[in-house]
């Protein structure tokens, strides 16, 4: 049985399914999480209500996404925030913001006039227990964020723009005098059942951005790596060991579904890559996603509604 949220908040929502004894995690992968903004989109227009969230790097926006109950979050999100010039590529890296510009996406944009602005007070409401894990630069720790870390919205974003630092296309992310980078280097390197697990849950609806069999090959100690990380070596460090860790929380929850606690939601169309700029492509994705979605939600529907 899962735990319960940790602010003991609550609010009236439309939720018509119950799910509170599952915890939906989100893996991250930049904007091929496009297509998976549009399974966040059904989850919330069907009115699932998980018990726990959990999202690494950008699939920590779309578990604020989730969290907000409204549907067109997600969409705006990867698709009309994505669309923007300043989101990323030449501009904010000519500006020296980062190849994508962290300070437009997590303090700009989700206060901009987009069809869904993000409201604090709902998502602080909801009842589930969120998790955003980061990774400190100096001690390569996994933090797990959650309510207890926030209090406003700036507090939020800032966990998510922690746990979405990309080394090398982002700066890192600094709270409270600590720097932080992407959740992906994190000890399960990126999908955060181990979390889930510690915070009591048994049951699992994983969103992952890979196709059924991908395994992350091995990062191997390359004379160029070394040198474009030659003054991080904490990075140098987590880099390395990011493939077996994911490989080996991919397993688990391979066995978990075999075992029927965990339903995988995994791409089946064409996906973009994870720094895909084209906004064509990126909708598409998101099309592609939704058929995907609309496919496969009675099954989804089963495995949330079945006891445990």
């Amino acid at each position: 049985m899962g735990a319960v949220n940790d602010t003991g908040r609550d609010v009236e929502r439309n939720f018509r399914i119950d799910a509170s004894d599952t915890a939906l995690i989100i893996e991250g992968g930049g904007m091929r999480l496009s297509y998976l903004a549009a399974v966040v989109e059904k989850l919330v227009t069907k009115g699932v209500r998980f018990g726990w969230v959990g999202g690494v790097s950008a699939g920590a926006s779309l578990a604020v996404a989730y969290l907000t109950s409204q549907p067109g979050n997600a969409y705006t999100q990867f698709v009309e925030v994505a669309a923007d010039k300043n989101f990323a590529g030449l501009v904010p890296l000519v500006q020296r913001k980062g190849y994508f510009n962290a300070d437009f996406m997590y303090s700009e944009a989700p206060l901009a006039a987009y069809d869904a602005p993000l409201d604090f007070s709902r998502i602080a409401s909801h009842p589930a227990a969120l998790r955003i894990p980061s990774v400190r630069l100096d001690t390569g720790e996994t933090v797990n964020f959650g309510w207890r870390d926030i209090d406003s919205l700036s507090d939020l974003l800032d966990r998510v723009r922690a746990s979405s630092s990309l080394p090398l296309l982002m700066h890192p992310t600094v709270i409270d005098g600590v720097r932080y980078i992407d959740g992906a280097l994190s000890a399960s390197g990126g999908v955060p059942l181990d979390i889930a697990q510690r915070d009591g849950f048994e049951k699992f609806f994983v969103i992952a951005s890979h196709r059924r069999g991908f395994v992350r090959p091995e990062q191997k100690p390359t004379r160029a790596l070394r040198t474009v990380l030659r003054n991080e070596p904490m990075i140098y460090d987590l880099t390395l060991k990011r493939p077996p860790r994911y490989n080996e929380t991919m397993r688990e929850i391979q066995a978990l579904e075999e075992a029927g606690a965990a339903y995988v939601v995994q791409p089946t169309g064409r996906l973009v890559s994870s720094t895909e700029r084209n906004p064509q492509r990126i909708r598409q994705s998101y099309r592609d996603g939704e058929e995907q979605a609309t496919r496969e939600w009675p099954l989804w529907r089963e495995f949330l509604t079945r006891p445990r």
